[in-house]
Parts: C-alpha cells; sequence; structure tokens
C-alpha cells in the first residue's frame, strides 16, 4: 500500500561509516575527521550521543530546532530523524551504539540499564554542561580512543568499559539538570521497559492498550498503574503518542499522502486517520504538514 519511492528520509545502519578495526559494539568519529558539518534529515537504526566540545549551531530533530552552543550532548534513539547544521568551528565526537552494545549490560540484579541514559529524550534532547564537565567526558572519550589503538587482549573489555563510563557520566549530567520522577529507579521498571520495547515494534499493527497487556500476560489494570507511574500518562495514551509522532515526521519529512500515510500507520480507513489525527492534535493531517513546512522556513 505504500508507496516506498515517496518514502524519502534515508535510514542509516551505521556500518556506512564503520571505522577499520573498531569493535562492532560501537563507534565513534570526531567531526573534523569525518568533515561532518551539514546532514540532511535521515534516520538511524541505533542510539546516538553527539558531543560538541566547542562551536554551535542546530540540531533539528524530527521537527524541531534546537539551537546549542557548546559544550553541549545531544542524544538520539533509533528512527527519530535528524538533521545537523554546524559551524565549522564545531569539535567533539559522536559515539554510535547499536542495539546489541546494550546487551552487554543485562544485569538482573540492577534497576539501572545504560538504555536509560536515553529514556524520555525526546522531551527536550539536548543537555548542556560546564567547562568542568565537558573536560571530563572529554577525557574519557580520548581514553577509549587511547584503549582502542592498544595493543592486548583486554583492549576491546578497556574500551567497552570507557563508553560505559561515558554514558553513566552523561546520565549523571541528566540527573543534575532534570531532577524528575522518571530518572528514578524501582520495581516495576523492567516491565516497563517491556511496553515501551513493544510499542516500539509493534505500533504500526497493534494500536490497542489490551494488545499489549496481552502479551506482556498482565492486566489492563496493571499495565495502567505501570505507565502513570513511570510515564504520568495512561497505556493508551503512550501508544497514541508513539503513533502520533511516526505520523508527524512523515507529513514533515516525507511526500507521502495523508492516505498512504494512514496505510502505512496501520489505519484500514484513511478517514478514521483523520479523524484521529485531529481529535488528538486539534488540526487536520493536511493542515498540520502545511503549518510545519511555512514554520520551517
Amino acid at each position: 500500500m505504500k508507496d516506498q519511492r515517496k518514502m524519502n528520509i534515508p535510514v542509516y545502519s551505521g556500518q556506512e561509516n564503520q571505522l577499520r578495526d573498531t569493535p562492532d559494539d560501537f563507534n565513534v568519529a570526531c567531526f573534523e575527521q569525518a568533515n561532518i558539518w551539514q546532514l540532511q534529515p535521515h534516520r538511524r537504526t541505533f542510539y546516538q550521543v553527539i558531543f560538541f566540545r566547542e562551536g554551535h549551531g542546530k540540531q533539528y530533530i524530527d521537527f524541531r530546532a534546537y539551537t546549542f552552543k557548546a559544550p553541549a550532548i545531544i542524544l538520539l534513539s533509533p528512527n527519530q530523524v535528524h538533521q545537523m547544521d554546524i559551524g565549522t568551528d564545531a569539535r567533539g565526537h559522536i559515539l554510535m551504539l547499536p542495539e546489541r552494545f546494550f546487551a552487554l549490560d543485562n544485569r538482573p540484579e540492577s534497576n539501572f540499564q545504560l538504555k536509560d541514559v536515553f529514556d524520555n529524550i525526546e522531551q527536550w534532547p539536548i543537555l548542556s554542561c560546564n567547562a568542568a564537565d565537558a573536560f571530563t567526558l572529554d577525557d574519557t572519550i580520548r581514553q577509549m580512543q587511547r584503549s582502542l589503538s592498544a595493543a592486548g587482549s583486554m583492549r576491546r573489555l578497556i574500551t567497552l568499559s570507557y563508553v560505559k563510563i561515558f554514558l553513566l557520566r552523561v546520565f549523571q549530567l541528566r540527573e543534575a539538570l532534570y531532577d524528575s520522577d522518571h530518572l528514578r529507579f524501582d520495581v516495576g521498571r523492567d516491565p516497563f521497559r517491556q511496553f515501551k520495547s513493544l510499542i516500539e515494534q509493534h505500533y504500526r499493527e497493534w494500536h490497542l492498550p489490551q494488545q499489549y497487556a496481552a502479551q506482556m500476560h498482565i492486566s489492563m489494570k496493571q499495565l495502567n498503574m505501570l505507565t502513570r507511574k513511570f510515564a504520568g500518562s495512561s497505556a493508551g495514551s503512550l501508544i497514541k503518542q508513539r503513533i502520533l509522532l511516526e505520523a508527524q515526521r512523515h507529513l514533515y519529512h516525507d511526500t507521502l499522502t495523508v492516505k498512504e500515510i494512514s496505510y502505512h500507520l496501520g489505519f484500514e480507513d484513511p478517514a478514521y486517520f483523520n479523524r484521529f489525527f485531529r481529535k488528538e492534535m486539534n488540526i487536520p493531517p493536511r493542515q498540520f504538514r502545511q503549518s510545519v513546512k511555512l514554520s520551517a522556513r
């Protein structure tokens, strides 16, 4: 039903710029070496931390523009639409982390997981930091790079340890900047993670919270208790937010028709998709497309 030729947001897996002799659990690159001052809208299948030690510019994430001045950190999750326009004075690193990297951190005794660094980053994906924090982060990255070029059987484990230290320091910054409930970890966090992961996998075909509760083998009451505790919203609301986010991405970045987008998102009736979008956004999808295009000029 969908016209792939009109899905004009390229998707990158990370292999395109894979550095030679780098562990496939992650990749790290310098701006000045990679010569990436501007990037057109694209998606990536992996998690990404962009650390600006120096410079300034804009990041366009989904359909929002964020102006930043270094030192700053940008956190990106898979499938977010990202565009970059930075000054040639920018200096820093990009850390790319595929899903398999986080499997290395599978510690059931801990309520915290490294992937939590990226949790809810769509609310504000840019973190500012002071000079001392920037120095510490930069030093950790340089330790990472030195261990990559070192010899010995422990090279890979040491490098991955520095990657984990870097992410933990980024999370500490998040805690200091945003002292909110979703950064605290206690019993029930793992089932909530499972629910969010299921939404990411199935939001196109599963639109009802009952379908997720059945997959998780819990009741609707238990599911809503989880989502209200960790996200402050009902399960149904989180599913709708994910569908709407993808709809907005396509309306802004693609040339798919509204009808094609509705089919792509699992709506059998385009008229129902129109009503759904208008009810949630207070604006019809076509009008939304026009308004965001005008605001971007």
